[in-house]
This record gives C-alpha cells, structure tokens and sequence, in this order.
C-alpha cells in the first residue's frame, strides 16, 4: 500500500489548474487508463477539446458546473457524472461563486 497525501502537483493544463494522478504511483505507469484532478476556479473553463480516448467526469467540489458536449450545454451538480465518447468535443465552464473539483478518467477503447 503507498500513501499521497496532498503532494499533488498542478500544472495548467486546458487552461485550469490539473494534476495527472498516474504520475504519483509509478505502479500506474502501464495501467489502460490515466486519471485527473482538476481545479475550476470561480469564471475558468476547460478549454473545448477532443481526444481519442472514451473519458468519465465526476463532479466532486462545487455546486454546479456547466458542461458542452458537442455543443449541447449541460449542468452537472455536485456528485453528477457523465460520460463523452472518443472525438467528442468538451468543455467546461464554472459560472458559480466556489471552486469545482473534477475528477476523469479516459481510455482507449478496444
């Protein structure tokens, strides 16, 4: 058993502040997938991208979070999840007074 306790690193990346949670335990360097954390400050926005990887989206900090999938706006409320297939555009956007945490995780479909 290994032990992280808040020595995360974050870097900007899509123009919010994120850490990769596979470079903390090397054990995770061959896994089939990779996961994030990531920081939404109050007015900040993952920018709009796609990949070719499936991805999963949990919101675990904050009380709402506006979501664009593909160009269809969504709302995702503390603890929602949502899934975008691989080459779907997304982006988030918080519009709220308190930071959101969002925690992905993607992969390559088989």
């Amino acid at each position: 058993m290994k032990l992280k306790s808040k020595e995360y690193l974050f870097e900007k990346d899509y123009g919010v502040w994120a850490t990769r949670i596979n470079n903390l335990f090397s054990e995770l360097n061959q896994a089939p997938f990779e996961m994030a954390i990531t920081k939404i400050s109050c007015g900040e926005t993952i920018k709009k991208h796609n990949h070719d990887e499936s991805e999963i989206f949990i919101l675990f900090q904050g009380s709402r979070l506006s979501a664009s999938i593909n160009n269809q706006t969504l709302v995702l409320n503390n603890g929602d999840m949502i899934y975008t297939d691989p080459h779907e555009f997304h982006e988030f956007t918080n519009n709220e007074t308190e930071e959101c945490i969002l925690f992905s995780i993607w992969w390559k479909q088989t």
